[in-house]
């Protein structure tokens, strides 16, 4: 659903399941490492402000806007086309960060051989209210 700098990127099986992307070589900072794309979605939110999400995926959207009772994202075209910077982790120390809704940048100088993450939270990626995976019994998405 994304382009992603395969220059920058390979993804990975992670121990204990599931997939990541990493840095293939030391990325520097405020290097373009992937740029979000999809087809763009219009789904309804409902009285109770529950998003509507029929047949999307919730967990891949990307929130773009709110207007009045419609939520505006992008999907991915097909499943098939989850791949790259689609696979990156939620940190809440990430080292990556996500400019404009859709570029997503290094933090910081990220050295080869290191996952790289993005804060979901500061992208409205997935659906609000879900508890986070860090040690932080507090830390909600």
């Amino acid at each position: 659903m994304s382009w992603t700098n395969l220059d920058f990127v390979q993804i990975r099986e992670l121990p204990g399941g599931g997939r990541g992307a990493f840095s293939r070589k030391r990325i520097p900072k405020d290097a373009v490492i992937a740029v979000f794309d999809g087809r763009a979605v219009r789904l309804p939110i409902l009285p109770d402000g529950r998003v509507d999400y029929g047949t999307e995926d919730p967990h891949m959207l990307i929130h773009l806007a709110v207007e009045g009772n419609q939520l505006y994202a992008l999907a991915p075209i097909t499943p098939d086309d989850v791949a790259g910077v689609d696979l990156m982790n939620h940190s809440c120390a990430p080292n990556c960060y996500v400019e404009r809704t859709l570029v997503v940048r290094a933090k910081a100088d990220i050295p080869e051989d290191v996952e790289l993450t993005w804060d979901y939270r500061d992208s409205d990626l997935i659906p609000q209210g879900i508890r986070c995976w860090c040690d932080d019994p507090k830390c909600v998405l």
